[in-house]
Parts: C-alpha cells; structure tokens; sequence
C-alpha cells in the first residue's frame, strides 16, 4: 500500500481542477499542486518558461509577458533520485 502511494503522479491545476485557462498577458496565475508528498523526502519543480514565483511546494505564481500558448508541468522527485514523478499537463492562453 505504501509503495503505491510512493508512485501516484502529481497532480496540478489552476484551481478547482481547472486544467486549461485563458489569461491576458503579464497576468498572474497561480498553480497548485493537489497531491501530498512529504516534504523532506521530495523536491519539488515548476517546468515553466514564463516568471514563476514559489509560495510554498504546493503553490506557485506564473507569468507570461507575451501572448502564446504555453504548457506547464511539475516534476516531484526523490532527494536521492529513485522516484521522478511528472504531473498533468496545464494548458495557459495569454493574449495580448
């Protein structure tokens, strides 16, 4: 049971399990990350190209400052790296 636990893939969203949005540019989104992990076992990575501030493992504020449809990912991994774990895939629409 707890081995299984171990592997279940993270899971982000914008927010009550929205996982696509539409924003304007230089708006900022928060993602959050709905699935626990110990936190003095797992590091925790946003994958985002636009300005992205960490609140806390389980929040970050993300920015694009151009238009264009961008992908957002999370990556959850053991300290000593025998567990890699991606999240869902965030779909963010920034228009101009």
């Amino acid at each position: 049971m707890i081995q299984q636990l171990k592997n279940i893939p993270p899971f982000i969203d914008f927010g009550f399990g929205v996982t696509k949005q539409e924003v304007a540019v230089n708006i900022t989104v928060t993602v959050w990350l709905n699935t626990l992990y110990n936190q003095e076992v797992y590091g925790f990575t946003l994958h985002a190209t636009g300005v992205v501030s960490k609140i806390s493992n389980y929040e970050y504020e993300v920015r694009y400052p151009q238009p264009g449809t961008y992908t957002i990912k999370l990556g959850v991994s053991t300290t000593d790296k025998k567990i890699s774990l991606d999240s869902n895939i965030l779909t963010l629409i920034v228009t101009g």
